[in-house]
């Protein structure tokens, strides 16, 4: 009986990675103008023509699309609270730092949408709290868009 748990249990680790490799085989390959329609959404005019101008779009720049509405979210949220800090004299540098910060994940951002690289689920992401907060802003508004 051992050795027949042990034998399903091997397969049962085979069909995992099996799954995991078909997942990342099967991965929306972005063209180079989608790669720059994703760089755009991250300046805050494209969030708004994008989505209006086109009501479908791929996992790639969907995926980008989250990511930048929750950044700028996070970054107007950010220079609210800038505003309060820069009035007070020993926090004016914490002000400073915290837009440093945002300016430097907008920069990792831009370059993960020059490679290509994207994130369906949140889980998978680095830095997963903009696209969560990216999809709360989407059903928020009701945008309804087509992803393929």
């Amino acid at each position: 009986m051992d050795k027949q748990t042990g034998t399903e249990e091997i397969l049962q680790e085979d069909i995992v990675l099996d799954e995991e490799q078909t997942s990342e085989t099967n991965k929306y390959i972005p063209w180079s103008s989608e790669k720059k329609r994703a760089v755009l959404m991250y300046f805050f005019l494209w969030i708004v023509l994008i989505p209006v101008g086109k009501k479908s779009m791929n996992v790639f720049e969907y995926a980008h699309f989250k990511q930048a509405i929750g950044w700028w979210a996070l970054f107007f949220l950010v220079v609210m609270t800038n505003i309060v800090l820069l009035f007070i004299p020993i926090l004016k540098w914490l002000s400073i730092f915290l837009i440093l910060i945002v300016l430097g994940v907008l920069a990792f951002f831009i370059k993960q949408s020059l490679d290509g690289e994207y994130y369906v689920l949140k889980q998978e992401s680095p830095l997963f709290v903009f696209q969560g907060l990216g999809e709360w802003v989407i059903n928020l508004f009701d945008l309804e868009l087509d992803v393929k």
